[in-house]
């Protein structure tokens, strides 16, 4: 494939004013080939790539269009309008105050995405763009007019302030001032330390139960020997007999119903005398 030549005309750095205006830049150039004829009438495919230096000469924007080249192979690109592909990044993303800036351009003659490297250019600025200011009314967090705008009523707010950034010193004196007349927790202390360490109030509070005074209340009630001796009067449930044999004659063990019922059972069954006369 014959190297495609590209010869730029014009190349424009739109320098926005105001905050609605487009982020695009106007280019615009002719396409020849190797022997320096103009490419005309003819659909090209034109890849153009923004290179910052700041960021190791990588593209930090790009973008591909498919454009019609007229009589003397001139055509026109509005850099970061609509209807490009393969973008990368955006130009209202690039920033345009670090490092410098250069235009790579690709072009594939045929109009596909066989692309051969027709030049890289660093971008100047215009003569308005060095002098352009914002004007206008201000919006967001500002209120005024460009130049000099100032901060907008309520316009900061504890989420946009980082924590510890507020001294004292950055403060108002009146705003130190009301500070300063407010209690704090030692003011606190010292205006209650008369009446907590007062005799009238320590006497009041040795009346109150607390409790060990509970405990000592009813220690008397449940570790005193008479109720130690109504507890050992208690069947317990371990001694309960319910094999119904009476055969161990303990003075412990005690009969369920079942056993009673079971040996009562078992004499009659045997024919005695004392049951048969019942």
């Amino acid at each position: 494939m014959r190297r495609i030549v590209l010869a730029v005309l014009l190349m424009a750095l739109i320098t926005v004013v105001k905050a609605q205006a487009p982020q695009q830049m106007n280019y615009q150039g002719i396409a020849r080939n190797s022997y320096g004829a103009p490419i005309t009438y003819q659909n090209i495919t034109v890849r153009i790539s923004i290179i910052d230096s700041a960021s190791g000469g990588q593209a930090v924007y790009s973008e591909t269009r498919r454009v019609m080249t007229n009589y003397i192979g001139l055509f026109n690109i509005v850099i970061g309008s609509r209807n490009a592909t393969g973008v990368l990044g955006s130009v209202a993303g690039v920033n345009w105050s670090t490092g410098r800036k250069f235009l790579k351009l690709e072009i594939d003659p045929h109009g596909f995405t066989s692309f051969s490297l027709a030049g890289v250019t660093e971008l100047q600025s215009v003569p308005y763009a060095l002098s352009a200011t914002p004007s206008g009314s201000a919006a967001g967090d500002l209120s005024g007019t460009y130049p000099a705008p100032t901060i907008a009523n309520n316009a900061v707010t504890a989420n946009k302030i980082a924590d510890g950034n507020i001294t004292f010193s950055k403060l108002a004196p009146n705003v130190n001032s009301a500070i300063a007349g407010k209690l704090n927790i030692s003011d606190t202390a010292a205006m209650l330390a008369p009446y907590a360490g007062s005799s009238n109030v320590i006497s009041s509070l040795a009346t109150k139960l607390n409790i060990s005074d509970t405990t000592a209340m009813l220690s008397p009630y449940y570790k005193s020997g008479t109720a130690l001796l109504d507890l050992a009067l208690k069947e317990d449930v371990a001694n309960k007999s319910v094999d119904g044999t009476f055969a161990s004659n303990s003075d412990t063990k005690y009969p369920s119903e079942k056993a009673t019922k079971t040996y009562v059972d078992a004499i009659a069954n045997t024919g005695s005398v004392d049951l048969a006369a019942e």
